[in-house]
């Protein structure tokens, strides 16, 4: 039998409240995002350096982008309890140009630490220990050093985030809400709405039949919109093709 998350019993729901206990306290940490984003985009003009300024920018680059994916986790959560409630949608979208602008605000980070010889940066690890948390980052970092832009060519990728994303957002989009799947029967012969969630609980079914009516419906449903999905997908691979060439890589892959 199938039920929706309303009528479901609440231990069998997830409880947000571990997250944000309410929508004050994300609130808080929406504004203090916010603020610091504000923040970075000075710390430009600081001199890197200086192991303290390095340690200091890092370190709250790093946390500021932690209580954004928090922030992000909680509100996509919320939306994937009804797909359909443009509320949460348009909170999530607002997350999207929040992430935009970090990201434009932290793009001078990479190309300006790069400027510097590696050997430098173990010199920064002597003059400051705590530096050395981030110890693998940098070398991951000058790994791909001969990718790296200038801050002007990574700031126009930045600005660009939001658009490149577009794709995604409506491909979820029309599978989440807006496509009909049709009807399939369930372990006990019930004809039921098929919808992405169930596919995957009835693609797990210990009967053959069930799994092979889901999986032939699911996947039929999706020629109404073919022509669609085939520019959505050329348009995301032609993305991943301009930022390989943008950066210097052989190939996208």
């Amino acid at each position: 039998m199938d039920i929706d998350r309303n009528s479901a019993e609440e231990k069998y729901r997830w409880d947000l409240n571990a997250i944000y206990k309410s929508e004050n306290d994300y609130k808080k940490d929406l504004d203090k995002v916010i603020k610091e984003i504000n923040s970075i985009k000075e710390y430009e003009k600081l001199n890197i350096n200086d192991s303290k300024n390095l340690y200091m920018i890092t370190k709250n680059i790093e946390e500021t982008y932690r209580l954004f994916i928090k922030l992000y986790i909680y509100k996509y959560l919320k939306y994937n309890e009804n797909i359909s409630d443009s509320k949460s949608i348009k909170e999530l979208d607002v997350l999207n140009n929040i992430e935009v602008d970090f990201l434009k605000a932290t793009s001078f980070y990479d190309p300006t630490v790069l400027k510097l010889k590696y050997s430098d940066i173990e010199k920064m690890y002597i003059d400051n220990p705590k530096l050395k948390e981030y110890e693998l980052y940098f070398k991951r970092l000058f790994r791909f050093k001969k990718y790296s832009l200038s801050k002007n060519e990574e700031k126009l990728i930045s600005n660009l985030t939001k658009a490149f994303s577009d794709n995604e957002t409506i491909f979820n989009t029309i599978t989440d809400s807006e496509l009909s799947f049709g009807n399939v029967h369930d372990e006990d012969g019930n004809l039921v709405t098929l919808t992405p969630q169930k596919y995957r609980k009835y693609l797990e079914s210990s009967n053959r039949n069930v799994r092979k009516e889901a999986f032939e419906t699911f996947y039929k449903s999706f020629e109404q919109y073919k022509s669609t999905y085939a520019y959505l997908l050329l348009g995301h691979v032609k993305k991943n093709s301009t930022i390989s060439k943008l950066k210097g890589y052989k190939s996208a892959l």
